[in-house]
């Protein structure tokens, strides 16, 4: 199933008007996110189907976003995922490595 998505994604990206560095860049990204998020998580998308779900379901708002062009919605939608993926991954935790954690992504932030 991913694997249908991922070349969904990557058709939707090459079929676009966007110039051969941006398609090679986002062909990039959209493979690296699917690796990435399996290694960081340990969830395999195909044995979790409502989170297979939510990713289809953000699959679908960005393909319609890249069709309108909608930077501030594109934007937005990363946040929510960022969100999301974070509460995922931090979310077992305890509230002590959260406190380190947030302080290590603020630092990186701030490009300390």
């Amino acid at each position: 199933m991913v694997n249908k998505v991922i070349k969904e994604l990557l058709t939707l990206v090459y079929k676009s008007d966007l110039s051969k560095v941006d398609k090679k860049k986002y062909s990039k990204v959209i493979m690296l996110a699917f690796r990435r998020f399996q290694m960081e998580t340990g969830v395999s998308l195909e044995d979790d189907p409502e989170l297979m779900k939510k990713m289809l379901a953000s699959y679908e708002k960005k393909k319609e976003i890249m069709k309108s062009r909608d930077k501030a919605a594109w934007k937005k939608l990363l946040q929510e995922e960022e969100g999301e993926l974070e509460t995922m991954i931090i979310g077992d935790l305890k509230e002590e490595e959260n406190a380190q954690l947030e302080e290590i992504r603020a630092k990186i932030v701030k490009g300390v």
